[in-house]
């Protein structure tokens, strides 16, 4: 398994149009708690993201909030790494692009590391770039596909 991973991270990072048609949600939102645990047989360690939802820009969650379950994290003095698997920090402001079955998987995001755009709490970088490229691409992205679709012209 971790040659598989270290192979998908070492991978070219997908282009903005990639990103969104492999989503099933795209969403903006803050980080809230992150915590890591071992699972019940002590064989692998989870890290729960819990996040704070500020806009759907793709997909729908019916809830404000949405905790996200990861392989990998530290117990203690034990660390599990999983190379390119996003790490998450309290506060943080996200912009995460998650697979269509991200709520079974141990690797939501899709792209891992790529399919997280994030600023430091407190900053409005993230507001002033991502949210703007992001709502963009994917509304034209969406009368792309609607278009080869013959829905739209």
């Amino acid at each position: 398994m971790g040659l598989l991973l270290s192979t998908l991270a070492m991978a070219q990072a997908p282009d903005l149009d990639t990103l969104i048609r492999r989503s099933g949600v795209i969403l903006e939102g803050t980080v809230g708690a992150v915590r890591s645990e071992w699972n019940a047989t002590r064989t692998q360690i989870h890290t729960h993201v819990s996040l704070r939802l500020v806009n759907v820009l793709k997909g729908e969650l019916p809830q404000p909030t949405l905790e996200l379950r990861l392989l990998g994290g530290t117990v203690g003095n034990i660390t599990m790494a999983v190379i390119g698997q996003p790490t998450f920090g309290p506060g943080e402001n996200v912009l995460l692009f998650l697979r269509p079955d991200y709520v079974q998987g141990e690797f939501p995001v899709v792209a891992l590391e790529h399919g997280k755009l994030a600023a430091p709490a407190g900053s409005d970088t993230y507001e002033n770039t991502a949210r703007r490229l992001t709502a963009t691409a994917v509304t034209q992205a969406n009368t792309r596909l609607l278009q080869r679709a013959g829905r739209s012209k």
